[in-house]
């Protein structure tokens, strides 16, 4: 749209000059081409906006290999969790944690923007089952949160697995 605007604003100020007249068929054609390639350019921007958007299942594969790969280093980080001895071995398990999350977060958010929000939304917590584990309150807070994120994990995993996809489209893998 942005050529007929400037292409008509063009015409116009020469139609002011009195010794210059841009004929009709200048104006109707000025017209004409701004509404064809106007929407010519925005079908095209728009198109490889989604192109770019569009993941392919062999790249919701890829993208469920390497989460569940980090489950298992999330399983990995609870169980050294339970390990730990002193304080400042906590605070280096505790970022450990948060990078292990933020990592899974990226990978997520290739699949979906919203279940990766939901991943790193730590609503309720339970920390029944290592209340007499831990060093202290934070500590069994975080336990529980690892464990249940790589929940969390594998059941995106299962949600986005192809045969469930193909299952709830109807769609032949």
């Amino acid at each position: 749209m942005g050529i007929g605007v400037i292409g008509g604003g063009g015409a116009y100020t020469l139609n002011l000059l009195p010794q210059v007249g841009v004929p009709v068929w200048v104006w109707v054609g000025l017209a004409i081409l701004g509404v064809f390639i106007a929407q010519f350019l925005a079908y095209h921007r728009i198109r490889h906006r989604l192109v770019n958007q569009v993941i392919m299942p062999n790249q919701i594969e890829e993208v469920l290999t390497q989460l569940a790969k980090l489950r298992a280093v999330g399983i990995a980080l609870r169980n050294n969790g339970l390990l730990l001895k002193g304080e400042d071995e906590l605070d280096k398990w505790v970022k450990q944690v948060q990078g292990w999350k933020e990592t899974v977060a990226k990978e997520i958010v290739k699949v979906s923007v919203s279940e990766a929000n939901i991943f790193l939304t730590d609503d309720l917590i339970d920390t029944k089952l290592f209340k007499d584990k831990g060093i202290n309150e934070l500590h069994r807070v975080f336990l529980a949160m690892v464990g249940k994120n790589t929940e969390q994990i594998r059941e995106l995993v299962n949600r986005f697995s192809l045969e469930n996809l193909a299952k709830r489209s109807s769609i032949k893998k």
